[in-house]
């Protein structure tokens, strides 16, 4: 191989590598920017995907499928997601009742939030915050409800 072909092959590797480097903090800064607005309107429980999409400029479809391949998660079930992390860091610092994490975290209706909850912790909130263990359940338990 003489040296002009391999300088060629070496240079498109690199344009490839940094390429790949972009792309992958594009996707990351992409996600913190999703967390970060579920974030700021967790407790408005009408914060919804179409909000979500709409704050970031994409239609509810591309958002759906861009978040899906990042995250393995449907955006409405990224946003209870993060909402449970949460509210299991809530029920640990003690300072609130169940009632009130449930509105701080953006659920209207607090038998669901319990329900939920307890899918994705195996414990119902009153019972994680005594508890040692701070590990969800697998996260496909989460997925799909409503």
């Amino acid at each position: 191989m003489n040296c002009s072909v391999r300088s060629i092959i070496v240079s498109k590797i690199k344009k490839s590598i940094y390429l790949s480097i972009v792309l992958i903090l594009l996707d990351w800064k992409f996600i913190a920017s999703v967390k970060e607005c579920i974030e700021k309107n967790m407790s408005d429980p009408d914060f919804n995907v179409e909000m979500l999409s709409s704050r970031h400029h994409m239609s509810r479809t591309s958002f759906f499928n861009k978040l899906k391949v990042l995250t393995g998660y449907a955006p409405a079930d990224y946003i209870r997601m993060i909402r449970l992390q949460h509210a299991a860091q809530l029920l640990k610092q003690g300072e609130y009742t169940i009632a009130e994490i449930t509105d701080r975290v953006g659920f209207s209706d607090a038998k669901y939030f319990r329900e939920v909850f307890k899918k994705y912790y195996g414990v119902s909130p009153s019972k994680y915050g005594d508890s040692e263990n701070t590990e969800p359940c697998p996260a496909s338990n989460l997925k799909n409800e409503k």
